[in-house]
């Protein structure tokens, strides 16, 4: 079961949209408090296992002093939850630690946050995961991975990337604005981003494998987001970036520009005439931030779209490819990249397709990290 959306907890009318004191995107829940009733807002469908502890955060707003309940919510009975609670120590936004240990195995969950009162209180961010997650990612989810044997990983995968604004996902996660993916017609709370990938990458061992967006992206910020992750230190936007980016900068080689170009499905889909012209422009100015990247062009796979015979000085240092999808792969991370170009060398093929296929190192997380 997928967690529901936010509901309120009490009438609708007690609940609304504050766009004037948002903490962060368009606006922020703020909820109007009674005397008699507890008002707030609430999610389901969460899964809990019995024993089993789970930690997170949540961010308010309200006069000092304001008691906010916050309840991890296991069954129907009166004693089926356990509760956090939090008095707002200001008018300022806040965040608040929370722990819970769930006392039965259920998949209908539910976190209620609560309050009474005169006051208006406005909600920031909520957030829970098992306590025993590694740097914010579910340790099963880890081990699976692991388990896939991959030897590099993909950032933004698939579609998705043609309208990802990679700034949006960078920086304090509960400050990062979530958006309406304009792909999937879905909510995309930008929680994972470039410094997430790279705690991932480094967590499993594996190679990054990076894709800029090529659809309604531009070549500014593919040099830019270039930069942001194998930039030195006195770089404008290494400088500027989180100390998590700056732990995480591991130098990634290989870099894809765009995905899927040829689909006139694809966010910012051209002909192939002015494609070329766009990837040369991002070829360029990738280039000129780290002259020792490797990039990945498209190519066609299921329509008379068809890449230059002649390419430019700039097409030509890329490798061109397709993506080819293996019959049952679980995920897209099975994904394997297979070079068709004639004007990459028989030893550069050879070199890649060994790198492409190798198994992934083993997965050794470091407590410390």
């Amino acid at each position: 079961m997928a967690p529901h959306h936010w509901m309120p907890v009490g009438a609708d009318e007690f609940v609304t949209m504050d766009a004037k004191r948002a903490y962060t995107g368009d606006h922020s829940p703020a909820v109007q408090l009674g005397r008699t009733e507890a008002r707030g807002i609430q999610q389901a469908g969460l899964a809990v296992r019995k024993g089993k502890a789970y930690t997170g955060r949540v961010v308010l707003a309200g006069p000092a002093g304001t008691v906010v309940k916050v309840n991890l919510v296991w069954g129907k009975a009166d004693g089926d939850k356990q509760t956090a609670v939090v008095t707002i120590a200001g008018t300022g936004y806040k965040k608040y630690p929370l722990r819970f240990v769930a006392q039965a195995d259920t998949d209908d969950a539910r976190i209620q946050i609560v309050a009474q009162g005169r006051a208006r209180c406005t909600l920031g961010a909520a957030s829970l995961m098992p306590a025993d997650n590694i740097q914010g990612f579910r340790a099963e989810g880890d081990r699976g991975a692991e388990a896939a044997a991959l030897g590099r990983l993909p950032l933004a995968g698939g579609n998705f990337v043609s309208g990802h604004e990679w700034r949006n996902a960078v920086g304090d996660i509960d400050q990062r604005p979530p958006i309406m993916d304009p792909v999937w017609h879905a909510v995309q709370p930008n929680d994972v981003g470039t410094d997430e990938f790279m705690t991932l990458c480094r967590l499993l061992d594996v190679d990054a494998y990076i894709t800029v967006n090529a659809g309604f992206g531009d070549a500014w910020s593919a040099a830019q987001l270039v930069e942001y992750v194998n930039g030195a230190a006195t770089t404008r936007w290494a400088a500027g970036a989180r100390p998590m980016a700056i732990r995480n900068r591991t130098n990634v080689k290989l870099w894809g520009v765009g995905n899927e170009p040829w689909g006139d499905w694809q966010l910012g889909h051209t002909s192939v005439e002015q494609f070329e012209l766009k990837h040369d422009q991002f070829a360029k100015a990738m280039h000129k931030v780290d002259p020792t990247i490797k990039l990945i062009a498209a190519e066609p796979c299921r329509t008379p779209w068809r890449a230059p015979s002649k390419p430019s000085a700039s097409t030509a240092r890329s490798f061109p490819t397709i993506c080819r999808w293996p019959i049952g792969a679980a995920t897209c991370w099975r994904t394997a990249w297979t070079t068709l170009t004639c004007s990459a060398s028989t030893t550069t093929r050879r070199a890649i397709s060994a790198w492409t296929s190798r198994p992934a190192r083993r997965f050794q997380p470091d407590p410390s990290r």
